[in-house]
């Protein structure tokens, strides 16, 4: 079943619209390169009830001589037919023409690698620019559920931790230095979607599209992975195995949203007994955390307060008796004291410390 049947502005909009925070009264930048995803994502926003208003941006870097310039005009005349606003922007990026001339090493390129990521964030850059004129929170890529399998599999081969396999967020800070970013945020509202789908919807409609040549290219990694590797595993593993790394995905996804929600948990001030200091956590968001980030939560929170790390035996205790539904009380490194109720988590420290004196975590 095609996008054109499952996905479409007025039906599913106002729903997508809820889940990621898109205010109908807050302005929005989208990032439109001509391509299918980008062309699909305008007319997708241009075409939803409530839209909040809209400002397209098409970066030309220059890169493919005169094709480059059709680009660009088939934006102007897309953006002329949506009766859109349309930013246009050049970003030529240096060296180009020797990553895509000079001959293909086997492996790992870092000089290709390299000049993805400067155009990348040139890019970036100028959707960071325009949101900031226009008054723009949020920046829309038309990122699709292939470009994040693409990109769990390229942090995989490049090296990177457990969270760092986790795909491309719905929602996340715009990909630029914190400096550089500040508040902005991008929004990736075709996560769901897959690149055949999205063409088989402009397809159907009879909506054109521009094909960049430099996608085909073998000097970026991404297209190797896109047009080798991933092909290479369709052909060994069959439309089964496809899925089992989009479930994967799907599960990394799921552990990353734990695995935020434990660091946002924290132990907070309650009245002890006897003047004594006392925080407290509510139990029902450590018992929902997949049990590495419940002890990843409970181990900061402890250290937090207390200044000192548990040992691995106490963690592992309260981490049974959480599973267990159970009561308990442990005398933690330090003399603290923490104790297990129906309701909540509650740390108290040792009867030598003062309720006035500095507790650590708490100033």
């Amino acid at each position: 079943m095609g996008a054109a049947t499952h996905f479409t502005p007025e039906r599913d909009w106002p729903t997508l619209a809820r889940e990621l925070r898109l205010d109908p009264e807050t302005p929005l930048v989208v990032g439109l390169s001509g391509g299918a995803d980008s062309v699909y994502l305008a007319r997708l926003l241009a075409r939803g009830a409530s839209r909040p208003p809209l400002t397209l941006v098409h970066v030309n870097h220059a890169l493919r001589g005169a094709d480059s310039g059709r680009d660009e005009d088939f934006c102007r005349e897309l953006a002329a037919e949506l009766e859109l606003d349309l930013v246009t922007e050049r970003a030529a990026v240096a060296a180009r023409r020797a990553a895509l001339e000079r001959p293909q090493r086997a492996g790992f390129d870092a000089r290709s690698s390299d000049l993805e990521r400067r155009l990348r964030e040139a890019r970036y850059r100028v959707l960071a620019g325009v949101a900031r004129d226009r008054g723009a929170p949020l920046v829309a890529t038309a990122h699709h559920l292939d470009d994040a399998l693409e990109t769990l599999l390229l942090r995989w081969l490049r090296g990177t931790s457990l969270e760092g396999l986790a795909g491309l967020r719905p929602l996340a800070p715009l990909p630029l230095p914190s400096e550089e970013r500040g508040d902005l945020r991008v929004v990736r509202p075709l996560l769901r979607l897959r690149a055949a789908e999205i063409r088989e919807a402009l397809r159907a409609g009879g909506h054109p599209w521009r094909e960049d040549g430099t996608n085909a290219t073998p000097r970026f990694t991404r297209n190797r992975v896109r047009h080798g590797l991933l092909p290479l595993l369709r052909g060994r593993l069959g439309p089964d195995g496809e899925e089992q790394l989009f479930a994967f995905l799907r599960a990394a996804d799921a552990y990353r949203e734990r695995l935020a929600a434990s660091s946002s948990l924290e132990l907070r001030p309650a009245a002890g007994s006897r003047g004594r200091p006392l925080w407290r956590l509510a139990r029902a968001p450590l018992v929902a955390l997949p049990p590495a980030a419940q002890r990843q939560a409970l181990w900061r929170a402890i250290v937090q307060k207390s200044g000192r790390a548990p040992g691995a035996a106490a963690l592992e205790r309260i981490q049974l008796a959480l599973r267990a539904g159970d009561r308990g009380r442990w005398t933690l490194r330090g003399a603290w004291d923490l104790a297990l109720t129906d309701e909540s988590l509650e740390l108290t420290p040792p009867e030598a410390l003062p309720a006035g004196d500095f507790i650590p975590g708490t100033g």
